[in-house]
């Protein structure tokens, strides 16, 4: 018996067929439809959104919110390709010429956008709550190069458990 070789194109139209299959009328035909769908998606580790035919997606480039220099939240940088890279985007920093601030800005799909922006943002504002209680807990008995050392070490150590996780 020969095996056919799939090639990931050919399964993707496939469990897209099936995937179309399984809003057939007939129940029985659309359950088997569906089954044999998430089977080869789990099989091939895909998502359903990487099998949906979509021609109205659009590429978009969006600067955030989010600001940092080399010295104060250096790790701002790491964060965001980490979650960028787990969201289907790409993410760059921007910096004005002779400006020593970057902005972090995200390429990528317009809904994996609004997603990866909403989870970076999120991840900024609980390391930079955890920054400000560090600074006032040794506000009185460090140096304030040693605070915002102990500060980017939180945030290298937070961008190392996303990683993880």
């Amino acid at each position: 018996m020969i095996e056919s070789i799939a090639t990931p194109n050919s399964i993707k139209d496939t469990i897209t067929k099936l995937l179309a299959l399984a809003s057939s009328p007939n129940e029985n035909e659309a359950r088997a439809a569906l089954l044999k769908a998430r089977e080869l998606m789990a099989k091939h580790k895909l998502r359903q959104t990487d099998v949906e035919r979509s021609d109205t997606a659009k590429v978009i480039d969006r600067l955030t919110r989010i600001t940092c220099t080399k010295i104060i939240n250096a790790w701002v940088t790491r964060l965001s390709v980490i979650i960028a890279e787990n969201y289907c985007c790409k993410s760059y920093y921007n910096r004005m010429k002779r400006a020593k601030k970057v902005t972090i800005g995200l390429i990528g799909l317009e809904d994996d956008i609004d997603i990866c922006e909403r989870i970076i943002e999120y991840a900024f504002d609980c390391v930079v709550s955890e920054c400000r209680r560090i600074r006032r807990q040794h506000r009185n008995d460090c140096a304030p190069s040693t605070i915002r050392q102990i500060e980017n070490a939180y945030g290298y150590g937070f961008c190392e458990g996303v990683k993880q996780a």
